[in-house]
Parts: structure tokens; C-alpha cells; sequence
């Protein structure tokens, strides 16, 4: 007597449907589940909001005028195509993207994942190119108590920091008088080509040395910015190499990663490193042929986790943050995305169903069986 044979149709049907109650039902007990250090990213986030307010309010008052168009939210972060102190063509989109405060949250994710913690010295090389994450940084750094040394190309690529008479350390002067950040340039250098402006035509070198000048001490207990105007970039590169040695040896502490923010040619060596680096953190760049030095390779050579924010589009990405900074109406989303929440299944509930589904199949497909048998003898 042959038993073998297929289960009935009535019988598969019933299973499927059960199956998909069931996978119903696991569904909906999904929860949301708060990431990895919630405190430290939301306390970053209102940083930054307030940070950005700030500057908004301090635009406002200078008269610089905010493109609605290609500013939705309002920022006043996204600034001109082109001035006078433009130093490369941006990319509007990335420029838009940069502004969205869970930027801040991203960079607490990057330094937790690298190993940083309170106390710890970092270096950062950063532009004008992208004010909002310049914020963000800073806003992170101050909420793990890390100690940076940050040196800054003031020049500003298109929709950054391009207005000469509110550049990017205009910007952070202002927040830092204002005590909503805490850290300001060690050094600044004109950027651009050759880390000294070539490119920009006299006048636009000549109005963000101004810059520098006004900025260079903001009291009488600051001491002056460095400034850097090598002859050669490579000169440019090893001078910046060496303000991060000698911080290292005034504090007595071993810088424990590099950031680089913007396409800052001393920071990268050449166009060419910004893109071979992947975007966001980097533990090893040891296998990477780059066609130039720049810090960020040295730095790299060294050891030292590398957090490369360039390529903004894809970090935002990665982080499930909106390429869109947040409208007015929108504000009550900060805070609950995936940077600090996740849905997660019930572990519990979910091995429960399992197992249950799996007895309820096991015992139909015998019973399935031992009818037919029973139903042969009879007949």
C-alpha cells in the first residue's frame, strides 16, 4: 500500500492561511527599540537646533538675505552659488542634506564605533564648504567631552559659508561668544587651490584674510589662530601634521581619530583621495593606493580611524537620515528616526509562533496521513 502522497488541498490552504495569521501577528508585535547611546544623540540634536536658530537669528540681523528657493527650511545655512570667496563647485542637493541636525546623532554612532570616548583628543580638518556639519560636529564633541584640535580652510565651495562677510569662523565666533559651542580653530588656513587660494581673484583672497583677521582672537584670553599660508601644499599638509603633534605633546595624549569634513585639499591631498576614502568611518586605509598625501592619509598610515564626510548623500543614507533638513511643522520628528530608534520584533513572541506553527504543521500532516491510511483499510 502506497502511503506516500501529496497533503490535500483543503489541508495546504488551511496552513497557508494560519501562516499568514501568524506572520500577522508577529508583525504587529514589532516595538520600537532605543539604539545605542539615545541620550548622548537627542542631546546632540537640540544642541545643533539651537546652534543653527542662533545663526539664523544673527543672519536675520545682518541683513543677509535667505534664498527661499533653494533654502526651503530657512536655514540660512545654504549660501550663494558663487561670490567672491567660492572656492569649488558644490552640489545643492548634498548642501540641503548637509543641514539636517541627526547629522549631530551620526557623529556620536561614528565616534562610539571608533572607539572614542570623554577626554579624548581629535583632529579634525574641516571648511566653509558645509557650516551645518561643522555645527553638528562641534555639537557632538561637546556632549562626549572630547577634546579637538580643528584646523579650518575658510574658503567655501558653491551654497556654503560663501558670504565674505559671514564666513564659516564669523559663524563660529558667533557661536562660540554665544557659549552654544565650545571649540574654535586652532589654525586657519585661505583653502582652495593649493590650500592657499589659488583660483580666487585678489579681492576674494584679500576678503577672507579680513575674515581671518577679525576672527583670529575674539578675547583677550583666546590666544591667536595660526595662520596657515605655506608656499607649496605639500608644506601646507606637514604644517597642519605638525599643530596636531604639538597639541599632542602639550596634553600629553595620543589623538585617537581623524574627521575630515568638506573636500579641504591639505585634509585630503587630492580630489582623487575624497573619493577612494569611504564615506563615514574608516578603521583601515592601510590597502588603499592613493594617488597623493594629503593629512588624511598620513593620519591613516598612523593607525587612526578615519570619519570622512563627503559624500553626504550616501552617510545620510546609511543613517536613515532625510536628505531634506527639517521644515518648521516638522520639528516634533526629531529625535525618532532610526539613528534613535529601531522597530524590532519580540524575540519571545516570535520563537513562540514559530514553534507553534511548526506543531500545528507537524501534527496536520500526520493526521492528513493517518486518515488516508484509515480511509484505504475502510475502503
Amino acid at each position: 500500500m502506497n502511503i506516500y502522497r501529496s497533503p490535500s488541498h483543503y489541508l495546504l490552504i488551511g496552513l497557508t492561511l494560519l501562516s499568514i495569521a501568524v506572520y500577522a501577528l508577529v508583525e504587529s508585535s514589532k516595538s520600537p527599540k532605543a539604539q545605542p547611546y539615545l541620550k548622548q544623540k537627542t542631546e546632540a540634536t537640540r544642541l545643533a537646533s539651537l546652534a543653527q536658530n542662533a545663526l539664523k537669528e544673527r543672519i536675520v540681523e545682518l541683513g543677509i538675505p535667505i534664498d527661499k528657493e533653494n533654502d526651503p527650511a530657512e536655514t540660512g545655512l545654504i549660501g550663494e552659488q558663487y561670490t567672491l570667496i567660492t572656492t569649488d563647485t558644490g552640489v545643492l542637493s548634498a548642501k540641503l542634506a548637509s543641514c539636517n541636525i541627526d547629522f549631530a546623532a551620526a557623529f556620536i554612532d561614528m565616534f562610539r564605533k571608533a572607539g572614542v570616548s570623554k577626554g579624548d583628543l581629535v583632529a579634525v580638518g574641516q571648511t566653509g564648504s558645509f557650516p551645518a556639519l561643522n555645527i553638528s560636529l562641534s555639537c557632538a564633541m561637546a556632549v562626549m567631552e572630547l577634546e579637538p584640535i580643528i584646523v579650518t580652510s575658510i574658503g567655501a565651495s558653491s551654497w556654503g559659508a560663501s558670504n565674505p562677510d559671514f564666513t564659516w569662523l564669523d559663524m563660529e565666533s558667533e557661536l562660540y561668544q554665544k557659549g552654544l559651542i565650545h571649540y574654535r580653530s586652532k589654525a586657519v588656513s585661505i583653502g582652495g587651490g593649493g590650500d592657499r587660494g589659488r583660483g580666487l581673484s585678489r579681492k576674494g583672497r584679500s576678503l577672507l584674510k579680513e575674515a581671518i583677521k577679525r576672527n583670529s582672537k575674539i578675547s583677550e584670553s583666546d590666544k591667536k589662530m595660526d595662520f596657515i599660508h605655506e608656499s607649496h601644499l605639500s608644506a601646507s599638509i606637514d604644517r597642519r601634521l605638525d599643530i596636531y603633534s604639538e597639541m599632542e605633546r602639550s596634553r600629553r595624549k595620543s589623538i585617537k581619530v581623524y574627521i575630515n569634513i568638506g573636500g579641504g585639499i591639505a585634509s585630503l591631498g587630492s580630489s582623487q583621495n575624497g573619493k577612494l576614502i569611504k564615506a563615514g568611518l574608516s578603521r583601515d586605509l592601510t590597502a588603499v593606493e592613493f594617488p597623493a598625501e594629503g593629512v588624511i592619509t598620513r593620519m591613516a598610515e598612523r593607525g587612526l580611524p578615519i570619519i570622512h564626510i563627503l559624500q553626504i548623500r550616501r552617510i545620510a543614507n546609511d543613517y536613515g537620515i532625510s536628505v531634506m533638513p527639517y521644515l518648521e511643522e516638522e520639528k516634533s520628528k526629531i529625535g525618532k528616526g532610526a539613528l534613535y530608534y529601531r522597530e524590532t520584533y519580540s524575540l519571545p513572541f516570535t520563537i513562540a509562533a514559530i514553534l507553534f506553527l511548526l506543531t500545528v504543521i507537524v501534527l496536520s500532516l500526520r493526521l492528513d496521513v493517518k486518515h488516508y491510511i484509515f480511509q484505504r483499510k475502510k475502503s
